[in-house]
């Protein structure tokens, strides 16, 4: 998120409550795993959340495997995405649960919740009258999700710290594998 601290922002305000969404953030030990993310998947997701109910902003860590989707501009910066992952509903059955973001006009972000491919309102997803909501927009300007890749080889995602190696081992695992038939006969 572009910060400009000028003429017409208090600079004092802005530390304060960047320190403040540091701490709800738990910052201080999430920042561990999202570096072990990357390391170990090849990227890194960290997700805005906007919690209207407590009324501060904070940074999630999102695990990699549930981004579907992500498009990134020339800089790097996410345009949309779709997330995705398997849940139990609330009848105890597993369930593909999936949001998509994306720009709309102007500064609007639109946002997208499904439930096995059909429009669902997730529990708590509701508007400021209480109604539930499947689609919503907000005036942010910016899609509220980052994405670093470990190791950027002008791919779509990432490289982790083991993929180079991935060969060597899958092959000492076969000559293991051989020894110990060996061993057996």
């Amino acid at each position: 998120i572009p910060i400009r601290v000028g003429d017409s922002a208090n600079e004092n305000e802005l530390r304060a409550a960047l320190a403040h969404t540091w701490n709800v953030s738990s910052w201080d030990t999430q920042k561990a795993a999202h570096v072990l993310h990357g390391t170990v998947m090849g990227d890194a997701a960290l997700y805005i959340r906007d919690d209207v109910e407590h009324g501060e902003a904070r940074i999630e860590i999102i695990h990699p495997g549930v981004l579907k989707y992500v498009a990134m501009d020339a800089r790097g910066f996410v345009k949309a995405y779709a997330m995705e992952e398997q849940r139990k509903d609330e009848n105890g059955r597993e369930a593909t649960y999936r949001e998509t973001c994306e720009h709309g006009e102007g500064e609007e972000i639109i946002f997208k919740t499904f439930r096995n491919g059909t429009p669902f309102a997730w529990e708590g997803n509701m508007d400021k009258s209480g109604n539930p909501r499947d689609q919503w927009t907000e005036k942010y300007g910016f899609v509220p999700l980052v994405l670093t890749q470990h190791v950027n080889e002008a791919r779509a995602w990432g490289r982790s710290e083991i993929q180079p190696f991935i060969k060597k081992i899958a092959s000492i695992d076969d000559q293991a594998s051989i020894l110990n038939d060996r061993i057996r006969i």
